[in-house]
């Protein structure tokens, strides 16, 4: 029996249908002035079908949210006789009355009477549920601390008249994630705003990086899980929306902040597909993108009064963004003039000069100017563009490591470099393809290889590749693996999405960082990262594919400036279409873009690192086509003809 097709006018009370799982009460986290006619902590599950599941399957136990509900003082005791939702929960309460202090009833029309908010306890997430409370929305509240937002709850309750749930989740873990989804069965939630998150800002080469990937759930997963979750029901009413809190580090890499920037660049690009692929099925999605914002933590970093940005308030983020919503593009900057500051630099100047100019004037602004907060501060030591060393191999040492190096363009990387007279380690999960390869490589070229058989999307597999590679002189590495998904968002499989963080986000980030640390103290060295011209922007049906390549774009920008100091060179290659890659989905003769041969993607990367670039588009017809592109139109233009290209190129049966 599917609890979740019962129609609503047929609900009755809990008593009458004998449920196995009971509301218990939990100790309130709440202060001394709360009464319980204002707060109740209860513990909710969802109730389990009444059919019985097969003998030999162990249903996993459902997760159990704890909260807290702040009612307004009109809606009086919230005891009473609970009553059986549609979608198989228990609700405390039937829905509240219309709030007479309710100022856009519009808003609340279009987005529905709830919003959740993740990281709201302080800063811009305690900002949004002010703002939302004062147009009448009842809010959830979302963090690692319950006690911080009990006492915004109670008086954003008692203020607006709006209901406030206080629901403590670390979302840095699935069950944090969980716990949201189950602390919000019973409500009718129309808007969603991503706003935790946590970094490390300073030298990429000095950081814990153990705690930098430590976040990929709370900065990536979280995201991810939550907007697939919420849109499935926003698009199921024809009515919803989604903000992402981002930054202007969306738009380029930053020197200090490579993982910060990062993730930016991920929302950003996954921003920009949801907003196309939702928009039909009545779901805004909306990313705002502050620059300085005061009492932020960057404040106790950087001397704000240096940036020569407009500083924003977190009120000014929060209020902005509310309004804009489904008015207009994916995109919003708080503050006219940072508005129109960034857009004149995102279409007139290169990548990496934005970049170089956002490191330097964090350098400047630096209240710590002595510590790694500030990366580009030491004077560079070596260049390895500055003299050009007799081959490739005397350049970048005898060892390169290449990943997802089985097949594909990983496969061809690793035959580049042992034609060049390099040995290679050769890192894939598929230990009989690599073997085979390896066998190639040493008849062929007269080469050592070594084969690595390791999933980089655990942490055993990166310990396996460091254990591999302890005793050898590695000056090369080359990123290259990678897993994704492509179609609906909504359709597809999140957990698996989810899953592949740690290959696509935090295996980048721990290699670059291993390898970073040894070519440092060799003096020099390289790093390629394969991205595609997904990196650009977002686009539809290929949400968490873009993400990823926008991620890794900032972060390669970011790493730029940072490691040429130490001689080490960095480039991303974005291909724009490679023959035989994901040939069994679209038709890549109705993409007006070369198809072009993996040996050439390869060979053009080879040659263009070390040119003090970041970042390469293999393929005249490709570069020149695709900046053409980039300068004639918006960024949400780009998304929308980037979609429409691949509509018609998708295959019947993909």
């Amino acid at each position: 029996m599917d609890l979740s097709r019962i129609p609503t006018n047929r609900i009755q009370t809990v008593g009458k249908i004998a449920p196995r799982t009971v509301i218990q009460p939990a100790k309130p986290a709440i202060t001394e002035k709360t009464t319980p006619a204002q707060a109740e902590s209860v513990s909710i599950t969802a109730l389990p079908q009444l059919e019985k599941a097969p003998a030999e399957t162990t249903p996993k136990a459902p997760v159990k949210a704890e909260f807290i509900d702040f009612k307004p003082p009109q809606l009086g005791n919230i005891q009473g006789q609970a009553t059986m939702n549609a979608n198989g929960t228990i609700s405390l309460f039937e829905s509240p009355p219309a709030s007479t202090s309710k100022k856009d009833e519009k808003f609340t029309e279009k987005y529905g009477p709830w919003g959740v908010i993740t990281g709201a306890s302080q800063g811009i997430g305690a900002e949004y549920a002010r703002a939302m409370a004062e147009k009448g929305m009842n809010v959830v509240m979302v963090a690692r601390s319950g006690e911080k937002m009990t006492k915004l709850a109670k008086e954003l309750s008692e203020e607006h008249g709006v209901q406030v749930r206080v629901l403590p989740a670390d979302l840095n873990t699935d069950d944090g994630v969980e716990k949201v989804k189950a602390g919000t069965k019973d409500l009718k939630v129309g808007l969603l705003v991503n706003n935790a998150g946590a970094w490390q800002m300073g030298s990429f080469l000095d950081q814990d990086i153990d705690q930098a990937t430590d976040k990929v759930g709370l900065n990536f997963g979280a995201p991810l899980k939550l907007s697939q979750h919420f849109a499935q029901n926003m698009a199921d009413d024809g009515k919803g929306g989604i903000i992402n809190v981002g930054s202007m580090a969306a738009f380029n890499g930053v020197p200090g902040q490579a993982a910060y920037s990062g993730n930016k660049g991920f929302l950003q690009n996954l921003t920009e597909s949801l907003h196309r692929e939702l928009k039909p099925k009545g779901v805004d999605v909306m990313i705002t993108n502050p620059g300085p914002v005061k009492g932020e933590a960057s404040s106790s970093v950087y001397d704000q009064s240096k940036i020569p940005l407009m500083k924003v308030t977190g009120r000014d983020v929060a209020t902005q963004s509310l309004d804009r919503l489904g008015k207009g593009g994916s995109t919003t900057v708080p503050n006219f003039l940072n508005r129109m500051a960034l857009g004149a630099a995102v279409r007139m100047m290169p990548r990496d000069l934005m970049s170089s100019m956002a490191g330097m004037i964090l350098e400047r602004s630096s209240l710590k100017p002595d510590s790694s907060v500030t990366p580009q501060s030491v004077k560079a030591t070596k260049s390895t563009g500055d003299s050009q060393p007799k081959d490739f191999k005397d350049k970048y040492g005898p060892w390169g490591v290449v990943t997802g190096a089985s097949q594909g363009l990983g496969a061809v990387y690793a035959e580049q470099l042992a034609k060049k007279g390099m040995n290679v380690v050769i890192v894939a999960r598929n230990g009989e393809k690599l073997d085979k390869l390896s066998q190639k490589l040493k008849a062929d070229y007269g080469v050592e290889v070594k084969a690595v058989a390791a999933d980089l999307g655990k942490p055993e597999g990166i310990d396996a590749v460091k254990e591999g590679t302890k005793d050898l002189d590695v000056g090369l590495l080359v990123n290259n693996a990678g897993a994704w998904q492509m179609g609906s968002f909504l359709e597809n499989d999140i957990q698996k999405d989810a899953g592949n963080l740690g290959l696509n986000i935090s295996a980048p980030m721990k290699l670059s960082h291993e390898f970073g640390n040894r070519m440092k103290e060799r003096g020099g060295g390289g790093i390629i990262n394969v991205g595609s011209g997904a990196a650009a922007h977002g686009i539809p049906g290929q949400a968490t594919y873009s993400a990823g390549k926008g991620f890794l774009q900032n972060f390669t920008e970011s790493l730029g400036p940072e490691l040429r100091k130490h001689g080490i060179d960095i480039i991303q290659t974005n291909p724009a279409a490679i023959k035989g890659e994901a040939s069994s989905i679209y038709d890549q003769s109705k993409v007006p873009l070369k198809t072009l041969d993996p040996e050439l993607v390869v060979t053009d990367s080879l040659d263009k690192l070390g040119k003090k670039q970041t970042k390469t588009t293999p393929g005249l017809f490709n570069r020149v086509a695709m900046g053409l592109n980039g300068m004639a139109l918006s960024r949400d233009q780009q998304v929308h003809v980037a979609g429409e290209i691949l509509k018609r190129a998708t295959k019947p049966s993909a």
